[in-house]
């Protein structure tokens, strides 16, 4: 079986459990579309913020650092904002003094650094929720086309496509669950830097006074996004773990036995039935 069949195998099965399929991809879409927003609003907002701190000053970071909080005589200049953020650190490491000269660019970003460092717990737990309802959705799909899958034993594909045929499923559902997660992020930034624009104007105006009135438009990607992004393509082999031993010779035999029982006893009554 050639790697396009199994694609097509995938898709196929997709198409014929759209419901399900949709159910999957809207329910994890929305939970990470949340999160998404969230990480998109917080790197907005910080290059808002560190163009009013840094306008002074031309965006150049000025530190002076030394042993003595009353003489900090050494003095050292940063045009990048990470750098100067770590080294800001490496000094606190080294119990000196440190301070910045004229304006708060590293105390802005270091605030905004720790909100967002606080997404990524969300994430892990929003990747588990993922996974269980892959992993439980896949498990149940198994159940129901046990004939299927004991069809492609039979046509002669291995363990490895039949698990291949599942992993492109949940890939494909992974897909669109990111496209949905994507567009849901989008429109909640739009919605919250429209309803939200005179209030951060008024916000920002007050805490640096006498400066340019800077548009607070809150979008702003980073590495964060990309992740977030990346972690619902790691929910599928994850979840596919989680019922790897479906997919066995003995545990199909098993449901197909199990399912040959149900329409012995079922089929009488189905009978009688009709014949009403």
């Amino acid at each position: 079986m050639k790697l396009r069949e199994i694609v097509k195998l995938s898709h196929r099965k997709f198409i014929s459990l759209k419901t399900r399929s949709t159910a999957m991809v809207i329910t994890i879409g929305m939970l990470f579309g949340v999160l998404l927003a969230g990480m998109v609003i917080l790197q907005g907002l910080e290059n808002v913020e560190l163009k009013y701190a840094g306008e002074k000053t031309n965006y150049q970071i000025t530190l002076r650092f030394g042993d003595d909080p009353s003489n900090l005589d050494h003095v050292v200049n940063f045009d990048n904002i990470a750098n100067a953020s770590n080294f800001y650190d490496s000094i606190i490491q080294q119990k000196k003094y440190i301070t910045e000269d004229g304006t708060r660019q590293v105390a802005v970003y270091k605030t905004y650094e720790h909100y967002k460092f606080q997404l990524y717990p969300l994430m892990l737990i929003l990747m588990i929720i993922a996974v269980l309802i892959l992993g439980l959705t896949i498990g149940h799909v198994i159940s129901q086309d046990a004939n299927v899958t004991a069809l492609y034993y039979t046509l002669g594909a291995s363990k490895l496509q039949v698990l291949t045929i599942h992993l492109c499923y949940i890939l494909e559902v992974c897909f669109w669950a990111m496209i949905f997660a994507i567009i849901l992020a989008l429109v909640g930034v739009v919605a919250i830097t429209y309803f939200g624009w005179n209030h951060f104007i008024d916000l920002f105006t007050e805490t640096y006074q006498n400066q340019t009135a800077f548009p607070p438009i809150l979008f702003g990607l980073n590495w964060g996004c990309v992740t977030i992004l990346v972690v619902i393509y790691v929910s599928a082999p994850l979840a596919l773990l989680l019922c790897l031993d479906q997919f066995s010779k003995k545990s199909l035999a098993s449901k197909l036995k199990k399912g040959w029982k149900r329409c012995l006893v079922e089929a009488p009554w189905r009978f009688w039935k009709t014949v009403e």
